[in-house]
């Protein structure tokens, strides 16, 4: 699979602040709540609308979504907009942009689902919960099922998940976010498009 060149940084350009979506590729997670994707990354989030206009300055992720913490693991939005997050053996549930409880056992909840996660998401494809952890997907429906990788295969993820660092859904396609490229899931799975990252952050523009 076609693997991209990272872009070389200009030692003249000023260093951006972490409130500043253009500072780095990577965050830690990301959801589409009510058709806006948020990027997560440290403290901070950004936002991108449904027209794909950007929210480049971040706000704190405790300003707009009380009991929430920074530096998550994972967060997911499903079809019913329930948004959990994850951090480390905990996750929390929002229903919108309203922190709804307090820090609960992941276990508790999502049964065979393991701690500590790499990415969570809604696949387009049959509207399950699947979980990343350890270069490996989880389906969730009413437990977690590692799948091997023909399983995987199979229902269309045919992609890498070395340093997977998040993934959300939009328009009924899963964007997997690395370090600094992406992969495009279409509705039914399967690679679509890969890239660099700045093509979504829009940050030479």
């Amino acid at each position: 699979m076609q693997r991209f060149n990272d872009s070389k940084v200009d030692p003249t350009e000023p260093e951006k602040s972490d409130d500043d979506i253009c500072s780095s590729t990577e965050f830690d997670a990301a959801t589409t709540i009510n058709n806006v994707t948020y990027l997560f990354r440290g403290e901070y989030f950004f936002t991108i609308d449904s027209t794909g206009s950007i929210e480049r300055k971040g706000r704190k992720i405790s300003d707009e979504f009380p009991n929430i913490p920074s530096d998550l693991d994972a967060a997911v939005t499903t079809r019913d907009g329930i948004t959990y997050f994850f951090k480390g053996d905990q996750y929390y549930q929002a229903g919108g942009r309203r922190g709804e409880s307090a820090p609960r056992p992941i276990h508790s909840h999502f049964r065979n689902v393991p701690n500590d996660l790499d990415a969570a998401f809604v696949y387009s494809k049959d509207g399950l919960i699947y979980f990343v952890k350890d270069k490996k997907f989880i389906r969730f429906e009413n437990e977690g099922v590692q799948l091997s990788e023909e399983e995987s295969h199979s229902i269309g993820f045919n992609l890498y998940l070395n340093n997977l660092k998040a993934v959300y859904s939009s328009k009924s396609n899963n964007f997997f976010l690395y370090d600094w490229f992406y992969y495009r899931l279409g509705e039914q799975g399967w690679v679509q498009e890969q890239n660099n990252i700045d093509v979504i952050l829009k940050c030479d523009k």
